[in-house]
């Protein structure tokens, strides 16, 4: 076990463990966006509102059963391996408790509201969601915990494809039997068992629970993680507030074309959730070198993103309808105006994501929590003044604005740390973005197929030609790609 701090940031470890994730949340995630599509098609859009809105109602208990563990725990994994196995047994009898308490405060309040019994049976079901979903801070989460801290994240990664086949297999199922929403939810979360038991047994060749408990551990590691719980309690409400003030002004109709629109967009989270699986680990290991490692591998993190974001932003401004048929039918057109105002705003999403856990690693959690604070206030006020008026769209608007204030907060915090922009990666990206504007703006009635072929050519030429990316950021990411060994001192555990 190697234990120093880090010369290296961009290990090749970190980078195929990113890789890895990557890839398999991608599939992950276009299997969950199928399971998706496939019941918006089937049972419309009211129905899919109801179910949209039980699954945003049991998250917002999640704030309880996460308070801020599940960032500190792999931070403090990673920074004192002697007492992982202490670590694993806090973790997994504090999240037992909460998941507990979480549970049953779901399945009692949500009997305050005058919501039909199908509505109540749907959030019922849900809430079991909370002890093996992947999805929330679930007891499931503190077992994958274990290999990103050991950069082993493929079995985690596997696991959750055999999830969501697991999902879309039971979908078609209820569909061919014609079983009503409710079965639906019962696979949205049973889906998750074989994953749960999988993981539990894979995760003890890493760490195995201790016999003992040590309250003062977990008490200290408690107060290490209260700021992040606010920002917890900031960050969900203000990311799942529009679904709440849509079902007060609107119907489910009105949720269910802004849930076809927002699961489309979400899907692209992935990307800095892979990428974090890895470079949050780094950060944390050379938060003490800002200039020689934090900030290339903060840099080294946010192109690639910039790189796959830019693009499909621009292009979805472009052919926001004809996605709309291919995924969902003519039936969800009225969902085009919020998809291309959402798209925009994953981008504010992903620059956000990464910028709040580089604050994180180096201990900056109260301006995080400040921060998501101004941004849940500034999301109540644009809601509430544009939802009334304009329905789903005008909550995509507040998703746009708000996570804009929150990249401002962000940079500004971070540039005052270590004199560094998050634009810096952004710019050599720009000719190349202007490019392919420009391409879809002229040949905008080919084919979808072809439009989307042909895009993807003449952005990556033009990123060659006018350097946005380089053939020796190529040849780096190739050669850790294929390395078979960390470098000596990286402080990631052999």
């Amino acid at each position: 076990v190697i234990t120093s701090a880090a010369p290296a940031t961009d290990t090749p470890r970190a980078v195929r463990n990113s890789v890895v994730v990557f890839t398999g949340h991608i599939l992950s995630r276009l299997i969950d966006l199928y399971a998706v599509i496939l019941l918006a098609r089937t049972l419309g859009e009211a129905v899919l509102g109801q179910f949209s809105f039980a699954v945003v109602y049991v998250s917002y208990f999640a704030i309880l059963i996460d308070l801020g563990f599940n960032i500190t725990f792999v931070r403090e994994m990673v920074r004192d391996k002697e007492r992982q196995e202490t670590l694993l047994t806090g973790m997994i009898i504090f999240k037992v408790a909460l998941v507990a308490v979480g549970i049953l405060l779901a399945s009692t309040l949500i009997l305050l509201g005058d919501y039909p019994i199908d509505t109540l049976q749907l959030v019922w079901i849900m809430t079991f969601a909370l002890l093996i979903s992947p999805k929330l801070p679930s007891l499931r989460v503190v077992y994958e915990q274990v290999f990103q801290a050991h950069l082993r994240m493929e079995v985690p990664t596997l696991i959750k494809l055999l999830d969501g086949g697991l999902l879309v297999a039971l979908i078609y199922s209820i569909i061919f039997y014609g079983q009503p929403v409710l079965w639906v939810m019962v696979a949205y979360v049973a889906c998750n068992l074989p994953g749960m038991i999988i993981i539990l047994l894979a995760s003890r060749k890493y760490v195995r629970p201790g016999r003992t408990f040590d309250l003062r551990l977990m008490v200290g590691l408690l107060r290490q993680a209260l700021p992040i719980a606010v920002l917890g309690v900031f960050a969900t409400l203000y990311s799942r507030l529009d679904i709440l003030f849509l079902s007060l002004w609107w119907d489910e109709t009105a949720i269910g074309y802004y849930t076809a629109a927002y699961r489309l967009t979400e899907a692209f989270r992935i990307l800095p959730a892979a990428v974090l699986v890895s470079l949050y680990p780094v950060m944390v290991a050379t938060a003490d070198r800002i200039k020689e490692a934090f900030i290339p591998a903060l840099s080294g993190g946010l192109k690639p993103l910039f790189i796959l974001l830019i693009p499909v932003c621009i292009g979805t401004s472009f052919l926001t309808d004809r996605i709309i048929d291919l995924l969902y039918t003519s039936r969800y057109h009225p969902s085009g105006d919020a998809l291309v105002i959402l798209v925009w705003a994953e981008l504010f999403v992903t620059m956000a994501t990464v910028l709040s856990h580089a604050l994180i690693a180096l201990d900056r959690q109260r301006a995080v929590v400040k921060i998501n604070g101004v941004m849940l206030l500034v999301n109540i006020l644009v809601n509430v003044q544009l939802i009334p008026r304009w329905s789903f769209v005008g909550a995509g608007v507040a998703r746009l604005v708000t996570e804009g204030v929150g990249v401002i907060g962000f940079m500004f915090i971070l540039r005052r740390l270590t004199q560094w922009t998050c634009w810096r990666p952004c710019l050599p990206l720009l000719p190349g973005a202007a490019v392919l504007t420009l391409w879809l703006y002229l040949f905008g009635d080919l084919s979808l197929p072809l439009m989307i072929l042909s895009s993807v050519v003449v952005y990556g030429a033009a990123l060659f030609v006018t350097r946005g990316v380089t053939r020796a950021e190529l040849s780096d990411l190739r050669t850790a790609l294929m390395s078979t060994r960390l470098p000596a001192g990286t402080g990631i555990d052999v």
